[in-house]
């Protein structure tokens, strides 16, 4: 269990996805028609193009405005990582630890379950599952947040670390959105620079002891965030 809490499977993997754009067009005329070639006339070799170029806007200008949108999501979810940091202080102060389980948090310190869900998360997004289950105190919890702070309850795990450098919590959902905007492709080293042109960074959104958040390269990132 500890082990599901501290990192997520490995990504960048999903089923192939195909986009199909389709236009059409109807001419009509009040003349009938001798000749296929007056008919169709020099109009059409420039309409073609319009609805090519039309057609290539709204293809290139997508990851713009999805950008934008992810820029959005990863604000509010450093927002909630605040707020995370607020109550895992408050345990320790009442406790003299970080809780030995998340989901003790809830719920004097976090008092909505929903808070353990990036605010980008939703229901059929994504193609690949990203929301984890534990079972703490009888009651089953879900939840897309990860929680590294966890190895320090752990005496084996703790002799080999920093204990001031382990992360409290992180997000990878904002990163699973890029990935998924580009099908799950494998981003080589060879297409990384393609890639951040085309999606902007995998940002990471990692939570420190100190209450700062910093986001992290999902792309170059080390083990140890």
């Amino acid at each position: 269990m500890i082990r599901l809490l501290l990192r997520p499977a490995s990504r960048r993997r999903c089923s192939d996805n195909r986009e199909i754009f389709e236009t059409g067009a109807v001419v009509a005329s009040s003349r009938p028609v001798t000749s296929i070639q007056p008919f169709l006339g020099p109009g059409l070799p420039f309409a073609a193009l319009a609805v090519v170029t039309v057609a290539s806007l709204v293809h290139w200008t997508m990851p713009i405005r999805q950008r934008i949108q992810w820029q959005v999501e990863e604000k509010r979810c450093v927002l909630q990582l605040h707020e995370f940091h607020r109550a895992f202080e408050a345990y320790r102060r009442d406790n003299g630890t970080y809780p030995r389980h998340p989901m003790a948090l809830y719920p004097k310190y976090v008092r909505d379950r929903g808070s353990f869900f990036c605010p980008a998360y939703r229901n059929g997004r994504f193609h690949r599952p990203l929301v984890e289950k534990t079972r703490y105190a009888g009651n089953w919890f879900n939840y897309t947040y990860y929680f590294p702070y966890l190895v320090l309850h752990s005496r084996e795990e703790a002799k080999r670390i920093d204990r001031a450098r382990v992360p409290l919590m992180f997000c990878g959902i904002h990163a699973e959105a890029r990935y998924e905007a580009d099908h799950r492709q494998p981003v080589t080293p060879s297409r990384r620079r393609d890639f951040i042109d085309r999606y902007g960074v995998p940002y990471l959104p990692v939570l420190r002891q100190n209450g700062r958040v910093d986001l992290v390269d999902d792309l170059v990132r080390g083990p140890e965030l």
